[in-house]
């Protein structure tokens, strides 16, 4: 009879150590996340656009824009968005909207776009709802936004938090390729009407 009693003593024992350990698992594995919530908080990106990760974004130029000059500054920003190891894609504004966007030029995709920008070299670039604007009072301005963008952000990995904006002008400064020794500018008023075709 005692040895009865002592082999379920020990089995009761043991059960009880077994139904602790169980619990305590359990316990372990319903911990929640930091900050209180069900879910583990996400990851900030290491390099954003008002939070979101550059790579869900894209580059939209304005198709309209008579001498490419904003497809070009289109391709410039994606290329400084591959050298910085981010592939984008590039459509014309004729394309579905679609998620998060980097226009280039009036792309009619915002009411905000300053179409009445009276300086032709001025620029400015907003982040609103998603949408990266750049623009400018003339096609040169918007090469030039695209210009600053690559070099002062994209370039250094350096993010843009909601409510971002910046602006500035391209007056008397080169804002394109030339060869070596050449000084040509585009000056305020252009009395020899060079073009993109015909500049060095």
């Amino acid at each position: 009879m005692k040895t009865l009693l002592k082999t379920l003593s020990f089995t009761a024992f043991l059960s009880a150590a077994a139904l602790t350990v169980l619990l305590a698992m359990s316990c372990d594995e319903q911990k929640p996340a930091p900050g209180g919530g069900d879910k583990p908080e996400p990851e900030t990106p290491e390099f954003s656009i008002g939070g979101v990760d550059v790579a869900d974004y894209r580059i939209v130029y304005d198709s309209d824009d008579g001498e490419s000059i904003a497809r070009r500054a289109a391709l410039e920003l994606r290329t400084a968005f591959k050298s910085a190891g981010y592939e984008l894609q590039v459509y014309s504004k004729d394309s579905d909207k679609k998620g998060n966007e980097i226009l280039v030029g009036d792309c009619s995709r915002t009411d905000g776009y300053a179409s009445g920008m009276t300086d032709p070299f001025a620029w400015k670039i907003t982040l609103n709802e998603g949408r990266l604007q750049l623009e400018g009072g003339s096609s040169w301005g918007v090469l030039a936004a695209a210009k600053e963008l690559a070099g002062k952000y994209i370039s250094e990995k350096k993010s843009m938090d909601k409510g971002f904006a910046m602006e500035g002008s391209c007056r008397s400064t080169a804002i394109f390729d030339r060869p070596a020794g050449t000084n040509l500018r585009i000056f305020d008023w252009n009395i020899w009407n060079y073009s993109k075709t015909t500049i060095p």
